[in-house]
């Protein structure tokens, strides 16, 4: 190994860096390598987390429009419409029941299995009032 000075200036060493310039340690290197692999870490976290609760989100629309079409072919007494059914990952449930002046309550619940819940469930439920004959007993299900 050769160390020389030259005419008043800074000392060279053998891979050509003069003296003064300083370089990372590796101390430095892993602390660096540390926070930026935790940061990385935590961002993947988030996305993970926002990529199921917006799969939740479309498995909620996605029950409504269920329940809500269940809903209007019971409202209009189509034939051949059961009170409950299975579609896809959802399961629904109609009951009916005439108890206020003539008025038919109906409600629709649908319900499929939650990614995150605890209970493992979620379901909606659509409740509405028509007007019509009411025969005094339970229809479907219901009371």
């Amino acid at each position: 190994m050769r160390y020389f000075r030259s005419q008043g200036k800074s000392m060279s060493s053998p891979r050509g860096r003069k003296a003064t310039e300083r370089a990372f340690t590796l101390i430095e290197v892993l602390v660096g390598t540390t926070i930026l692999g935790v940061g990385v870490v935590g961002i993947l976290t988030t996305v993970s987390l926002s990529l199921k609760a917006s799969g939740e989100g479309f498995r909620l629309r996605e029950a409504v429009r269920l329940s809500e079409r269940v809903l209007e072919e019971t409202l209009a007494g189509s034939d051949g419409i059961s009170s409950a059914g299975e579609e896809g990952i959802y399961k629904w449930n109609v009951a009916q029941r005439g108890s206020f002046h003539e008025t038919v309550l109906t409600a629709v619940t649908c319900t499929w299995d939650k990614e995150l819940a605890r209970n493992g469930q979620s379901q909606v439920t659509l409740p509405t009032a028509k007007p019509g004959q009411n025969t005094g007993s339970t229809v479907r299900g219901w009371g």
